[in-house]
């Protein structure tokens, strides 16, 4: 592969787009680890201050400052999540970016995008009440609203429309890439959890207390490195979607020509 992994010079395979995926997430994970690691702390801040005040980590007995935790964690992980996308494009286009630029756009995209994120999970939600095959498919055909949201400048409405389209036609193989980032996730957690529960036993605790700070410590470490995975894997699925739409619509056009 090239310097510059994007853009496409052609549709991709299932396994191309893989490769593609695989190769931005190693060549930008040393700079979007640091970003990744701070999600993760901060996605650990309510259970860390729930453990400090003597109560285990659970929905039922939340308090104030239990939500107002967990408020914060979910809007700090939203911009983080857009930094790391804005800076794998970049990488992706051989371009350099400043965490500053790679901050500013989600901030400024923060309002529409909790629209759309309360918006696609309503749809999901009621598709899943409804028939549940409709939220399956909804699940996988608004992956790519953010991305069109911060990328393409799309409006609230439009990321999912855009989001919508680009998955129509390609939604089996839309899941069954995302389906091997899942397993290879799911491997990577079953992995770690066997070295906790190693280190544990070698170190002598093997109380509830050690395996649980333990195997909450390998699963922090694991989602540092999801994060950048699942956003890799996006970009070059975005990207391979946008083109296999843009040649379809050219072809719709060449066929309604005149004499064609």
């Amino acid at each position: 592969m090239s310097a510059t992994i994007l853009p496409f010079d052609r549709p991709l395979s299932i396994g191309e787009v893989l490769d593609a995926g695989i190769a931005l997430f190693k060549a930008s994970l040393l700079r979007c680890l640091p970003l990744s690691l701070v999600a993760v702390v901060v996605g650990q801040l309510p259970s860390m201050v729930a453990m400090s005040r003597g109560r285990t980590p659970a929905l039922a007995g939340m308090g104030a400052l239990d939500w107002l935790l967990v408020a914060i964690a979910g809007l700090a992980n939203v911009l983080i999540w857009g930094a790391i996308v804005l800076r794998q494009q970049a990488i992706a286009h051989g371009r350099r970016s400043t965490l500053g630029a790679d901050l500013l756009r989600p901030v400024a995209r923060l309002l529409p995008t909790l629209g759309m994120g309360v918006a696609s999970l309503a749809a999901i939600a009621l598709g899943t009440v409804l028939l549940v095959v409709p939220g399956i498919y909804l699940s996988v055909a608004l992956l790519f609203a953010y991305p069109a949201l911060l990328l393409d400048d799309a409006s609230l409405a439009g990321s999912m429309r855009t989001s919508l389209a680009l998955v129509r036609g390609n939604w089996w193989r839309t899941s069954a890439i995302m389906t091997v980032a899942v397993f290879a996730i799911l491997v990577f957690y079953a992995i770690g959890a066997i070295v906790a529960l190693i280190l544990v036993q070698l170190t002598g605790g093997g109380d509830v207390g050690s395996v649980f700070i333990a195997t909450t410590i390998v699963s922090a470490l694991v989602g540092a490195l999801f994060t950048p995975f699942f956003c890799a894997l996006s970009l070059a699925q975005y990207a391979d979607l946008k083109l296999r739409r843009a040649g379809e619509d050219l072809a719709r056009r060449i066929e309604a020509l005149p004499g064609t």
